[in-house]
């Protein structure tokens, strides 16, 4: 059986801290976050998004951030993120978390090492055990910025470091024509949200069905 991993991270891999983020800063944070999907079940997350966007009105056309969800938007959308899984255990939902404040020099020269890190500690683990895996991510995603692409690093990764067979098939896709996407980008952003701004309550209660939750750099 093949499956899907939907990818999207929230922050940046800037370093300038002497101003608030978005007014001239960097995010403190970086979350990647990502939804394993057996196939057959990709029109489960998928359904959550439709369904938030026909409740609140949006017009199908318009690709909802994250960041535009009101707090009882967000209830809403964690409720049956939370009911999805119950019902689905072998529906995986992870992230990770760097403080990138803490984050040492020889880090900073190369974003792209510590996105490749966090990468390597939260995604391969699930997948090496998996025979085929389609790697659906946004085109905007940060770049791997090498000679090899993000999903060649990945098949390196799987190959030697995880003496694993899995077959990685890279789907680099535009986020507004995939509502899966749209829902990986809604976790990560109550996840990030949480760190970034203290905005604790989604993420309290959507963290205990996120299988880990791992922070680097505390």
């Amino acid at each position: 059986m093949s499956h899907k991993v939907y990818l999207d991270e929230t922050g940046d891999l800037g370093w300038k801290f002497t101003h608030p983020y978005g007014r001239g800063g960097s995010s403190r944070y970086i979350t990647i976050t990502f939804i394993i999907v057996p196939d057959g079940k990709e029109h489960l997350p998928k359904r959550i998004v439709s369904n938030i966007y026909t409740k609140y009105h949006v017009a199908t056309t318009k690709e909802l951030k994250g960041c535009d969800l009101f707090p009882k938007v967000q209830h809403e959308f964690v409720r049956q993120t939370i009911e999805m899984l119950n019902n689905n255990p072998d529906i995986i939902i992870k992230s990770i978390t760097t403080n990138k404040q803490k984050v040492n020099p020889g880090l900073r020269k190369d974003g792209n090492i510590l996105y490749n890190y966090m990468i390597e500690r939260s995604l391969l683990y699930h997948i090496s055990k998996f025979p085929i895996v389609k790697l659906v991510r946004d085109n905007k995603t940060i770049k791997v910025k090498s000679i090899n692409s993000l999903a060649d690093y990945l098949r390196v990764s799987l190959a030697f470091r995880r003496n694993s067979t899995t077959e990685l098939i890279d789907i680099p896709t535009e986020s507004h024509l995939c509502r899966n996407l749209i829902f990986i980008d809604w976790v990560s952003y109550i996840i990030w949200s949480h760190f970034e701004y203290g905005k604790h309550h989604p993420f309290l209660e959507l963290s205990p069905n996120v299988i880990t939750q791992r922070f680097l750099f505390i």
